[in-house]
């Protein structure tokens, strides 16, 4: 039985769907979650070598990694609606995949 430490959650809980189009002399491998690309590459064993690596990251450290963020908020926002915030207390519980396309996002203030 694989430990859970090599266990690609990521498959498990957020599907990649993989769509392929032609871009002039390339075929172009998109992985999307849910509608949203989360990497591409331009062969496909380049995408296969992307899957096999590709996994979800620790919120707390991404966060930790983007010193431009100051103060760091964590926002849950579905389209133009803000759900609600993430508490720092509570960022190392969820976990989180960096979005090529990244949404347009209001700045919230305190």
């Amino acid at each position: 039985m694989e430990s859970i430490e090599k266990t690609n959650w990521l498959a498990h809980r957020w599907p990649i769907a993989l769509d392929t189009c032609g871009y002039g002399n390339w075929t172009l491998h998109t992985a999307r979650i849910e509608g949203q690309r989360v990497g591409q590459a331009t062969s496909h064993e380049e995408f296969a070598r992307w899957l096999a690596a590709m996994r979800p990251q620790c919120l707390a450290r991404v966060i930790a990694g983007r010193k431009a963020f100051d103060p760091p908020v964590a926002l849950v926002v579905s389209g133009e609606y803000r759900l609600g915030r993430i508490p720092p207390r509570l960022w190392c519980g969820y976990d989180a995949v960096e979005l090529l396309d990244l949404p347009l996002i209001a700045a919230w203030a305190g």
